[in-house]
């Protein structure tokens, strides 16, 4: 265990890093810290560290760990989007069951409130559920809502995931001038 002033540091030097974009310097600066001595926003640091460096189980146990940490300090919204990350992170893998769990959780934890990041990223998997029911207006209206949260949040990788959903609704309807566009090159 770190002592107070190391970890400080640690987790200081791990938030620059991460701002940096170096993956593996933030790794190694929180890995050296206990989870208490983590926020909840050094856990989540370490989860991205972790999944974009292809640690994928130890991302989803940094996401979940940041997720009951949200939840401790009162940030149900950001607990949500932590969930979300887990679910992810689990449907890639095909582990369903999992997935499908935190998606639930994480409704239930942001409950009513439909305007949180979290409730745009629990759109993805609706839209990808009504493209495969062939309900390219339905899943263009949910890309479209997704899109218009992360708009107002200023949230990157929502913003993402909704206009590749939104491409993708557009090519489903035939709009390929309109869908190519938001394909990633």
């Amino acid at each position: 265990m770190a002592d107070v002033n190391s970890a400080a540091a640690a987790a200081a030097a791990a938030a620059g890093a991460f701002e940096r974009k170096a993956w593996a310097e933030i790794h190694q600066l929180l890995s050296l810290l206990s989870q208490d001595e983590c926020s909840p926003g050094d856990l989540e640091r370490l989860a991205v560290s972790r999944y974009l460096m292809g640690l994928d189980d130890e991302a989803v146990a940094a996401w979940e760990a940041a997720h009951q940490r949200f939840l401790d300090v009162g940030d149900r919204a950001e607990a949500g989007r932590c969930g979300f990350w887990v679910a992810f992170c689990s449907m890639m893998r095909g582990q369903m069951s999992y997935a499908s769990g935190w998606l639930s959780r994480s409704k239930g934890v942001i409950g009513d409130d439909p305007d949180c990041p979290a409730a745009g990223y629990l759109l993805v998997p609706a839209i990808l559920r009504a493209l495969d029911a062939d309900d390219a207006e339905g899943a263009r209206e949910l890309a479209t809502t997704a899109g218009a949260i992360a708009t107002r949040h200023g949230d990157a990788d929502l913003a993402a995931f909704s206009t590749l959903g939104l491409g993708q609704t557009l090519l489903a309807m035939g709009d390929e001038p309109g869908g190519w566009p938001k394909r990633p090159r």
